[in-house]
């Protein structure tokens, strides 16, 4: 909670030791996964949009903040205000959020009653231009009009090919590709698990909490890095892309070692927030989705969530290239909590979802404990499912779950 300091015991769990810990894990398949088209709903994460004037920027250098740990406590739909063991945990996320940007957020695509806030989603090279010199008057803006409209919002620093190129001047090690997304382009991303990126991104992450770890307005902060589009766990997967990685020195233990760096960078940086990470597969693989969360699910405890770039309201059978995804969602949501972006706009690309679309995605990850959704903007100015939006806002704050189908289950 804001203004509320967690003293509780230091967890001294290493990663090498999570890992172990979980090592009963089936064994996944690392075959390249299946190629899957193109959404081009999702706006490039380079891309600018919006039409609210930004005020003149200013440059401010910062230093590191003082670090805290956390307490890892067992999680449950009722988080929020209690008190476990003499420990205020945080507010679980909820409600329904609008994913767009970045760029200046319009008052026509997030002024509802059903909507509880916004993503606010900047990049590295917006928030750090130079090294040590940090901009954050983009995020403050957002803030300032969320806090305007009564509304709340989500945090993320873009990482991957958002990384301000002084950094790569300065030594960080790079991955080449293409980056697909509503454009093609060229793209870079430092190699996640080279120790002058992770320097960097983790003092970085020190100044992001010790700015906005207090901040009310912010209910969620997604645990980000040096992935393919700078906010899933995927790093670039085209078939071709594997050998390109083994080449680099890719093993899925130093991807695994790496977040669990930045996992403690998050939880040092921010002890009053509620944390995240997405769970996308591998180059083909699981594995690394799971180790990092039960390593994070147990630093964290009844704070962690995961995320999932991906509801559909689909089962597994449909979706194979998520299945793993929601056996994880289904582990540990209830042990802290799940949140969800949408696979897409049901506005521009219905068939992206199961029968039912948004509704039934929404009221299958409610089973997995999600309370947090993010819609894109074209759903929520979409008149003929503002009802039913409406509808699903209500069922959020009450917490109350749908009756459980087929359609819900991990396997179906």
């Amino acid at each position: 909670m804001a203004g509320t300091k967690l003293a509780v015991p230091v967890l001294a769990m290493s990663l090498i030791q999570a890992v172990a810990m979980f090592s009963d894990l089936p064994t996944l398949d690392a075959s390249p996964p299946q190629s899957r088209p193109v959404d081009k709903t999702k706006k490039d994460f380079g891309e600018k949009s919006g039409s609210r004037q930004q005020q003149p920027r200013t440059i401010e250098t910062g230093s590191p903040a003082d670090s805290s740990k956390t307490p890892a406590t067992a999680g449950k739909d009722s988080l929020a205000g209690e008190r476990e063991s003499g420990v205020v945990l945080p507010t679980v996320p909820r409600g329904l959020y609008v994913c767009r940007g970045p760029g200046p957020t319009p008052e026509k695509e997030v002024n509802f009653p059903f909507i509880d806030g916004w993503l606010v989603r900047p990049g590295w090279d917006m928030v750090e231009p130079e090294k040590g010199k940090y901009d954050w008057n983009y995020i403050d803006d957002e803030i300032a009009l969320a806090k305007k409209l009564k509304k709340k919002i989500s945090l993320a620093i873009l990482g991957g090919p958002q990384t301000p190129a002084w950094t790569y001047q300065a030594g960080v090690k790079q991955y080449a590709y293409t980056l697909r997304m509503a454009r093609v382009r060229e793209a870079k991303i430092p190699i996640p698990w080279d120790e002058t990126y992770l320097e960097k991104w983790t003092a970085l992450v020190r100044e992001f909490g010790k700015r906005y770890n207090k901040d009310e307005t912010v209910t969620l902060v997604h645990i980000t890095g040096s992935t393919g589009n700078g906010l899933e766990m995927q790093l670039p997967f085209r078939p071709d892309e594997t050998a390109q990685w083994e080449k680099a020195g890719y093993t899925p233990e130093k991807l695994i070692a790496s977040w669990g760096k930045i996992i403690d960078a998050f939880a040092e940086s921010f002890p009053d927030k509620p944390l995240d990470i997405d769970v996308h597969p591998v180059l083909g693989s699981d594995q690394v989705a799971q180790k990092v969360a039960a390593y994070a699910s147990e630093k964290l405890g009844a704070r962690f969530g995961i995320f999932g770039g991906w509801l559909s309201g689909k089962g597994g059978g449909q979706d194979r290239n998520h299945a793993g995804m929601r056996t994880i969602a289904a582990k540990y949501g209830p042990k802290g909590f799940a949140a969800f972006q949408m696979i897409a706009s049901e506005t521009s690309t219905p068939t992206q979802f199961a029968e039912g679309g948004l509704k039934v995605a929404v009221e299958q990850a409610m089973e997995w404990n999600a309370r947090y959704f993010e819609i894109w903007e074209s759903d929520a100015m979409n008149t003929r499912l503002q009802t039913t939006l409406a509808d699903l806002a209500e069922k959020l704050k009450a917490g109350r779950m749908p009756p459980t189908s087929s359609a819900t289950k991990p396997g179906g």
